[in-house]
């Protein structure tokens, strides 16, 4: 007579188990190949700075009087390689420079960059000063010329608009004044470079005419 070898018995629970295990190893294989969704482009980025300095100079000029400045600024900008952009900046001033306001400058803009390549680039910016209730001392102010109207110069506020272009190192800016400034129609050319000139890192400033 044959001899019959119990066989190991299986409980419903370990069955329950390995059939889980079975079905569950494709589907977790079908999710890992399953690619990320790309990520959605961005539309615009923010920058932003905070400077504290020991005098606040603008195209040769002092504008706290000698004195230290706490300055800041917020900007918006497409986040291509051209795009729209404004922002704001803001510092003290002196009330010497500025007076019966509030030694507060503050200056806001739009503009529109466009990068042709790495080493070029070109950007235009109506940019506006703000001088929070400052008011010059009342001067009279000579006729002038027709076409050409005569401003009130009863405040500091002031508008340019300022096209540039960088190629490399090198920065070419032009403001064109179309507001009367204290009595005073200027427009303003500035040449500037950003490449060290010695080994130390050091290099010279920026050139400027009126």
């Amino acid at each position: 007579m044959k001899k019959m070898i119990p066989q190991p018995s299986i409980s419903n629970s370990c069955k329950a188990f390995l059939v889980f295990a079975t079905a569950l190893i494709p589907v977790n294989a079908f999710a890992a190949a399953e690619p990320a969704a790309p990520a959605e482009p961005k539309m615009f980025e923010l920058a932003g700075s905070l400077a504290f300095t020991t005098n606040y100079l603008f195209r040769g000029q002092t504008q706290t009087f000698g004195g230290p400045a706490v300055q800041g600024s917020l900007e918006a900008r497409q986040y291509t390689d051209h795009g729209f952009l404004a922002g704001i900046w803001a510092s003290n001033v002196s009330g010497v420079s500025y007076p019966n306001g509030s030694d507060l400058e503050l200056d806001t803009y739009l503009g529109y960059n466009y990068k042709y390549d790495d080493d070029l680039s070109m950007k235009v910016l109506a940019y506006g000063y703000l001088y929070p209730g400052s008011k010059p001392t009342p001067v009279p102010l000579p006729p002038l010329p027709a076409p050409q109207l005569q401003l009130k110069n009863d405040t500091y506020n002031a508008m340019e608009i300022i096209p540039s272009a960088t190629y490399k190192w090198l920065t070419v800016t032009y403001a064109l004044s179309v507001t009367n400034k204290s009595g005073v129609n200027s427009n303003f050319a500035d040449l500037g470079w950003g490449k060290p000139l010695k080994p130390n890192g050091s290099s010279k400033g920026s050139w400027y005419l009126e």
